[in-house]
């Protein structure tokens, strides 16, 4: 069944001012990640499309298509990667990643856990490692570039 929600499109919310937008952005982080790790539930549709703001200022969300459950041995894997990513520890990192299946007790010894908790904290600073983040729409159309990571120098990109 549908129905006809009322709302605003990412874009007009984009042009508010930022305490609003910062809400807004508070709110979606809030739903989809809390489905997660409090529902286990993972909606595998989260793009900007699928969420209205409404006129009283909550959030609408579209689009249930793409769901499923998630056992609690994942969703605690997923937590533990998450702590450990945020903590910087390598050798819990590594644990979380057997735990969840990602790799196997015997690959395990293969990894270097520096190096796999560098890579995962670049692939998930935005949302794991501490501290504000602000994307600009020059960020979002260069895409390559990123901000530097846990004190790194940002090596310069030539084309």
């Amino acid at each position: 069944m549908s129905e006809y929600i009322e709302g605003e499109r990412f874009e007009a919310v984009r042009r508010l001012d930022e305490p609003q937008r910062d809400s807004y952005g508070e709110v979606v982080f809030r739903f989809y990640f809390g489905l997660l790790y409090r529902d286990r539930i993972a909606l595998g549709d989260p793009h900007p499309g699928n969420y209205l703001l409404r006129p009283d200022g909550r959030v609408a969300f579209l689009d249930y298509g793409l769901l499923r459950d998630v056992s609690a041995a994942r969703a605690a894997a997923e937590r533990g990667i998450a702590h450990a990513v945020r903590a910087g520890d390598a050798e819990a990192l590594k644990s979380a990643l057997v735990a969840g299946d990602y790799l196997s007790s015997d690959g395990a010894e293969l990894v270097d856990d520096e190096l796999a908790l560098k890579l995962m904290r670049r692939a998930t600073r935005w949302y794991a490692v501490p501290g504000e983040r602000r994307f600009s729409a020059e960020q979002s159309r260069r895409g390559r570039e990123r901000p530097p990571v846990d004190g790194e120098r940002q090596a310069e990109v030539k084309d």
